[in-house]
């Protein structure tokens, strides 16, 4: 079981391309711990309990970083990632 996969949940999962490809992710936090780097697409992500607080606020369609604060997480919050690549 990879470290990834202890902390989240893969709820979704699509991805179509041609001349490229585009990949969606949908992960469901489920436990608390933390990602470094390159484990999840160059982003440190904490996951903490439902009861704590956490320093960012994350919005419909994308998420603020404060003083280059790491992106954190509650259990049962739901992270979507899209990820692109371009053959051209």
């Amino acid at each position: 079981m990879s470290f990834l996969s202890r902390l989240f949940l893969i709820t979704d999962l699509k991805y179509s391309g041609v001349d490229g490809g585009i990949c969606k992710c949908q992960l469901l936090a489920k436990n608390p711990g933390e990602i470094k780097g390159s484990e999840l697409c160059g982003l440190t992500v904490r996951i903490r309990d439902q009861d704590q607080d956490v320093r960012n606020e994350v919005k419909r369609i994308g998420y603020i970083r404060d003083r280059e604060s790491d992106l954190e997480l509650r259990i049962g919050d739901t992270l979507i990632i899209y990820i692109s690549v371009s053959v051209a």
